[in-house]
């Protein structure tokens, strides 16, 4: 009976939704992660935030536990998440700050937090770069489920963004992370790298048109879901974590498990597994594997050309110079000859042969970049995708 009567005690604790003396400018204790790379719980101010219930804030939204049907996801885009927030954490007021009252909400708090001051970050790295932060803001989904034909499951082990729908998700913690991936400033930096692709590189692209039956060799879309452009993406977002927070290990602090160095940049760092476009079977031959060259790549650039790797202003130009590149490549892959005509303009797995659009992307990134970053590019590159780029000597 004591124990039952605790368990009561606790779930209505914990069931207990926003101490309604809090009021703002607010306050709250979160998760952060120190200049030695500890993670301690800290009491900052959240400017930005209009309330906690719901919790809501200028530019960021926050769904509680919503469910989404997986067959639909590709239809979707920023007006299927442009929901008001619903969400509201679980906290109390201890001395004027908002306490979590359980792990999910130390979470939401903490990932809030770090999207702030990733936003931050990445006005300073990539400047007036259209999109940056939305015109309708972005919509954060706390813990959301998934339905499919087996039933509605909720996701573990990640945190994502859904391209083109301008939201993020928070999924449910497992076991596998130390830190939560949710409180992990370097892998929601990394996530907001690839918003900074679907606003450089895939609106460039455009989006396919289903009903287009003769769409020509190269149509709106064509490379975007193309697996090796996926790889890049996932490069971008690396470089993006290294420009926002300095990071070459993305999943170190979160899960060491995984953290077997085949994503490490920097080949000075203990373990960095190194491998090239013949030998990515030792990264597992996925295409993270060729994002992570292409990075890797990238990085070696910027540490060539006399950068620090924590010179903030360095960082942040060498991106702005970076994304420039990236954002033309859709118009130099279209001036390309040699693509086969899909059958229809969604028809991606027409387009097989995988080493003919990598060689193309690096051809068309080595052309967006200035001609004093060319010939560490094309070495870089080249000794990466074993190959000679085209205009390198």
């Amino acid at each position: 009976m004591v124990k039952t009567h605790a368990l009561v005690v606790i779930a209505a604790a914990l069931g207990g939704c926003v101490d309604t003396s809090l009021s703002g400018p607010f306050q709250a204790e979160v998760l952060v992660r120190t200049p030695d790379r500890q993670y301690v719980l800290q009491t900052v101010a959240l400017p930005d935030l209009t309330g906690f219930d719901p919790m809501s804030d200028p530019v960021v939204r926050f769904s509680d536990h919503p469910n989404f049907d997986e067959s639909e996801l590709e239809e979707y885009d920023a007006s299927s998440f442009a929901a008001p927030s619903d969400y509201s954490p679980r906290v109390r007021d201890v001395g004027g700050v908002a306490v979590a009252r359980d792990l999910e909400s130390l979470l939401t708090l903490s990932a809030y937090y770090s999207f702030k001051d990733n936003f931050a970050r990445a006005q300073d790295a990539f400047g007036a770069l259209p999109q940056l932060i939305p015109d309708g803001g972005f919509q954060i989904l706390v813990e959301p489920k998934f339905s499919s034909e087996l039933g509605s499951q909720e996701l573990g082990t990640n945190a994502a963004y859904i391209s083109g729908g301008q939201a993020f998700l928070l999924v449910q913690m497992s076991s596998l992370e130390r830190i939560p991936l949710g409180m992990n400033p370097s892998v929601l930096a990394h996530e907001f790298g690839h918003h900074v692709f679907h606003i450089t590189y895939e609106a460039a692209d455009g989006l396919c048109d289903p009903d287009d039956n003769a769409p020509g060799p190269t149509p709106p879309g064509r490379f975007s879901s193309a697996d090796a452009i996926r790889g890049f993406n996932e490069g971008f977002a690396d470089i993006t974590a290294f420009a926002l927070q300095q990071e070459t290990r993305v999943l170190a602090d979160s899960i060491p498990a995984l953290d077997n160095g085949e994503r490490t940049l920097d080949m000075r760092e203990p373990g960095y597994l190194a491998f090239s476009w013949s030998t990515r079977d030792r990264c597992g031959d996925s295409f993270y594997c060729i994002g992570t060259l292409w990075a890797r790549a990238v990085f070696e650039v910027y540490i060539g050309s006399g950068a620090r790797p924590d010179d903030v202003t360095a960082r942040s130009a060498y991106t702005r110079t970076i994304a420039t590149a990236v954002a033309g490549i859709p118009g130099r892959l279209r001036q390309r000859g040699g693509w086969v005509t899909p059958t229809k303009a969604c028809d991606f797995a027409s387009l097989d042969d995988e080493l003919f659009l990598v060689h193309a992307y690096v051809d068309a990134f080595i052309a967006g970049l200035p001609v004093t970053l060319n010939p560490s590019a094309c070495r870089e590159l080249a000794a990466r995708f074993e190959y000679t780029p085209a205009g390198c000597p």
